[in-house]
């Protein structure tokens, strides 16, 4: 966020606006010699340990996963550590930039019952449909310098990215014969 300008217009945010972000390298961030509580209490140093240790287990991460190094841990856990990170910073924007990339189906169904739980706003950039079925209200595609609601649900985009799919491929193949006659 704020490393790019805009061509047209201003952005106008409110100063107490918080803004998390959550990427498919979101759990790069942890030092993995560390256990998640260490990682978390390093993070948030007014923590304390009894405290993360129950915030942390709200996000799966209980017993002796939460006290062993990260480096233990599977992608999934790791991005469960991440994401309990983001929830902790109370963001009231969300935003998720390929968030189920690298994780297992029992993770990323963790991370949409989490999202569901999330009560603030959120921009979710994947190509992960369940994910995006299960978690998004709204669907945007953002394509030819153009950002444009889509009317329907996911099986409508798909059909209508398959109509035109089918269409250029059509006037291609019309385009290619009329040059080898």
């Amino acid at each position: 966020m704020d490393r790019l300008t805009p061509n047209k217009g201003q952005i106008s945010r409110n100063g107490n606006l918080r803004i998390g972000h959550f990427t498919q390298h979101s759990a790069d961030k942890f030092n993995l010699q560390l256990s998640a509580v260490e990682n978390m209490l390093n993070i948030f140093e007014k923590a304390d340990d009894q405290g993360m240790r129950s915030w942390l287990g709200k996000f799966q991460i209980q017993g002796t996963d939460a006290l062993k190094p990260m480096m233990m841990l599977s992608g999934g856990q790791k991005s469960r550590v991440a994401f309990a990170s983001l929830a902790y910073q109370q963001p009231h924007v969300i935003v998720m930039d390929e968030p189920t990339n690298h994780l297992d189906m029992e993770s990323i169904d963790a991370l949409v019952e989490a999202v569901q739980d999330f009560n603030g706003g959120l921009l979710v950039v994947s190509h992960d449909e369940h994910f995006i079925t299960s978690t998004c209200k709204e669907l945007w595609v953002v394509g030819n310098g153009h950002v444009t609601k889509c009317r329907g649900d996911f099986t409508e985009y798909k059909k209508e990215t398959l109509k035109r799919t089918e269409k250029r491929i059509a006037d291609s193949v019309k385009s290619l014969s009329a040059i080898n006659n």
